[in-house]
C-alpha cells in the first residue's frame, strides 16, 4: 500500500558461500537395471547458490516508512540469502504380478543437510522511521546473520495395482525433519551501540524442531464402461508440512529493533541520532530484549510443537462425450489443522522449555481509532506482563483455529479436428477458517481484527504475500474461468484466442494504528471481504500463417493482448488514515 521512492526498491545480484566448493549445482547419478522387472537410481548432489537483494539507493541513508502519505523513503535494507545443501536420494522400483493384477512397486529414501548463511544489513545510519498517525516511532536496527541447519529425513513405500479397469494407489510416507541454531555474530548498531549492543552467539547444542510425520495417502480410477469413456476418480491424503528451519533463529540473534519516540526536528522524514526520545523508553521491540541486550532473541519455541497437518479429499469424473471431445468435474476437499501463532511469552522461559503465555482475556481494550468516517477497535497487551516475558514470542499451535477448503472444477477439451480446437477450464474455489470462541485472537495472539485475521469463523482466508518482502495483499478468488480456441482458415492461415477472468479480488479498509507492545498493525474496519476489486476479464488475439520455404517453416504473426484494455485497478492503498 506504500508507494516506493526509485533509491528504496532491489537491484538483484547472484551470491553463493565463500570457501568450500564451487557454487552451483554438482550432481552424481548412477542407474541400475537389476532385471527385467527390478531397477533402482541413487542420487547425491550438492548446491549451492544464492541471490542479493540489494538496496537501489546504497548504504548512504536508512529509511522510513510514512503511512500517512503512503509513501516509502530512503534506502531499505539489503538481504543476501545463501542455503547451500548436501542431498541423497535412492529410489526402486519393481514390477510383479498379484492380487489378481499388475503392481508396480515404489519405494526409496532421501536425506538432506541444509544450512543457510543470511545476512540482513540495515544502511545508512542503521535509525529508520516509522510515520503512522502519530507519534512516530524511530527504529534502532540491528543487522541480522543467521546460521541455522536443517535435516530431512523422508522414506516411502507404494503400490500401483492395476486389475481390468481399476487402477488402485496405495502409499506411505515418513518424514523426520529437524532444525537447530548454528553459531553466529551480530554487530551493534552504528549509531547508538549501547542501546542495540553486538552479540557473540554459540548456537544450540541440540534440536530446537523435530518432527516426526506419517502420511498415507490411497487412490483409485475405475472405468464405467468397457469402452472406458467414463473414468471415475477419486484419492484421499494426508499431508504434513515442510519445516521451515529458519524457524528456529527466533531463538537466537535474529535482525531486529526496539522502537523508541521520534521528534523530527528537522521535518526531514529521516531519523538522526538526536531525535531519537531515549528518555520517553522502549514503545516495543522486535527480536531483541530490552532487559538483556546482549542475550539472544526473547523468541521461544514449544518443545511440543506439532507439525501443520492437511487431509484431503478428491472425487473426479471423466467422460468422452464424442470422438476428440471430453469433459470432466472434479470436487476437492481440504481440511488443515495445527497452525503456528507467537503470543507474548508472560514470564521467564528457558531455551527448550513450555513457557507460559499472554491468554486473550488479559488483553484490555484500547481507546477506538476513527479516521474518514471509519472505526476500529483495538486491545493492548499487559505492559508487565510483556516485561517479565522480555518481550519475547512463543511460537506454538494456534488451539481451535482450522482452515477448510471446497473447489469444484469443470472442464472441456475439443481435439484438433475437422480443422477446429479448444479448451475451457472453470472453478469454483472456497477458502475459509474458523476460530475457536476461547482463544479468538490474531496470529500475535491479539484479540484485535487484522487485515489478515478477520477473526471471522466461515470468512475467507486473508493473507498477504510477497517473496521479495516488499508485500502486497492478496487472498482467494471465488471463481476462475480460461477459455482457447484455435481455427484453421483456408491458405494456411490460423486464428486463435484466450480468454481469462476472475473474480475481483478482497478490498480491506484498514487503519493502521499502534497496538502497543504489539507496534504498528493494519486494523481490520468491518469485514476482510465487506469490498471487493472490480472483476478481472483479459481477451487475446491472435492471426497467424505458416509459409514454407523449402524446409525451413515462417510463421508470421499478428497478436493484440489484452484486447478489452478496461483498466481495471488491482491493488490500491487501503489505509483509511492515509
Amino acid at each position: 500500500g506504500l508507494q516506493e521512492a526509485a533509491d528504496f526498491l532491489w537491484n538483484q545480484e547472484n551470491a553463493h558461500t565463500d570457501g568450500g566448493l564451487p557454487e552451483g549445482l554438482m550432481k552424481l547419478e548412477i542407474n541400475h537395471t537389476f532385471s527385467a522387472n527390478f531397477y533402482a537410481t541413487v542420487k547425491a548432489a550438492y548446491y549451492d547458490t544464492g541471490f542479493t537483494l540489494g538496496a537501489a539507493g546504497g548504504d548512504a541513508s536508512g529509511f522510513t516508512l510514512d503511512f500517512d502519505k503512503s509513501e516509502a523513503i530512503g534506502s531499505y535494507l539489503t538481504y543476501t540469502g545463501r542455503r547451500p545443501q548436501k542431498t541423497v536420494n535412492a529410489d526402486g522400483s519393481y514390477f510383479f504380478q498379484g492380487l489378481g493384477g499388475n503392481n508396480q512397486l515404489k519405494f526409496g529414501f532421501g536425506y538432506r543437510i541444509t544450512t543457510t548463511n543470511d545476512t540482513t544489513h540495515y544502511n545508512g545510519n542503521q535509525l529508520n522511521g516509522i510515520i503512522a498517525g502519530g507519534p512516530y516511532s524511530a527504529y534502532v536496527q540491528r543487522d541480522g546473520n543467521p546460521q541455522n541447519e536443517g535435516r530431512y529425513l523422508s522414506a516411502y513405500v507404494g503400490d500401483v495395482l492395476t486389475k481390468d479397469r481399476l487402477t488402485v494407489n496405495l502409499g506411505l510416507r515418513f518424514d523426520g525433519q529437524s532444525a537447530k541454531n548454528l553459531p553466529t555474530d551480530i554487530p551493534a548498531n552504528k549509531s547508538l551501540p549501547s542501546l542495540a549492543p553486538a552479540v557473540s552467539y554459540a548456537g544450540n547444542d541440540s534440536n530446537l524442531v523435530d518432527f516426526k510425520d506419517i502420511s498415507p495417502r490411497v487412490g483409485f480410477s475405475y472405468a464405467l464402461d468397457a469402452d472406458r469413456k467414463t473414468v471415475l476418480r477419486g484419492s484421499y491424503a494426508n499431508y504434513a508440512a515442510q519445516l521451515g528451519y529458519g524457524l528456529v533463529n527466533v531463538a537466537a540473534v535474529p535482525a531486529g529493533y526496539l522502537a523508541y519516540g521520534w521528534n523530527d526536528a528537522n521535518r526531514d522524514r529521516f531519523v538522526q541520532p538526536g531525535e531519537v526520545d531515549i528518555a520517553g523508553g522502549v514503545l516495543y521491540t522486535y527480536q531483541i530484549n530490552p532487559s538483556n541486550r546482549t542475550g539472544i532473541a526473547p523468541g521461544r519455541i514449544d518443545p511440543n510443537l506439532k507439525n501443520q497437518r492437511d487431509n484431503e479429499a478428491v472425487l473426479g469424473i471423466d467422460h468422452e462425450l464424442a470422438a476428440n471431445f471430453a469433459i470432466g468435474a472434479a470436487y476437492t476437499f481440504r481440511a488443515s489443522k495445527n497452525f503456528t501463532y507467537t503470543p507474548f511469552i508472560s514470564a521467564p522461559c528457558a531455551v527448550g522449555s513450555a513457557c507460559t503465555f499472554i491468554q486473550p482475556s488479559q488483553y484490555t481494550r484500547g481507546s477506538d481509532v476513527t479516521a474518514r468516517g471509519f472505526t476500529v477497535q483495538r486491545f493492548n497487551a499487559p505492559g508487565a506482563l510483556v516485561a517479565a516475558g522480555g518481550n519475547g514470542r512463543y511460537t506454538t499451535n494456534r488451539e481451535g483455529y482450522t482452515r477448510k477448503y471446497n473447489g469444484f472444477e469443470l472442464t472441456m477439451k475439443k481435439r484438433m479436428s475437422n480443422k477446429w480446437a479448444a479448451n475451457l477450464a472453470f472453478s469454483y474455489n472456497n477458502w475459509t477458517e474458523d476460530y475457536g470462541d476461547s482463544n479468538r485472537v490474531n496470529a500475535l495472539g491479539n484479540p484485535t481484527k487484522l487485515e489478515t485475521s478477520p477473526l471471522s469463523d466461515g470468512g475467507p482466508v486473508s493473507i498477504q504475500g510477497g517473496g521479495s518482502g516488499k508485500v502486497s495483499f492478496y487472498s482467494q478468488f471465488k471463481w476462475q474461468v480460461y477459455a482457447d480456441a484455435l481455427v484453421n482458415l483456408p491458405a494456411s492461415f490460423s486464428f486463435s484466442t484466450a480468454v481469462f477472468g476472475r473474480q475481483g479480488g478482497l478490498y480491506p479498509t484498514s487503519i493502521r494504528t499502534s497496538l502497543g507492545s504489539d507496534g504498528t498493525q493494519n486494523v481490520l474496519v468491518g469485514g476482510v471481504d465487506d469490498t471487493l476489486y472490480p472483476n478481472l476479464w483479459n481477451v487475446d488475439l491472435r492471426l497467424a500463417r505458416n509459409s514454407k520455404i523449402g524446409k525451413v517453416t515462417i510463421t508470421p504473426s499478428i497478436e493484440l493482448f489484452n484486447a478489452l484494455n478496461n483498466d481495471v485497478v488491482l491493488s490500491r492503498a487501503r489505509n483509511a488514515a492515509a
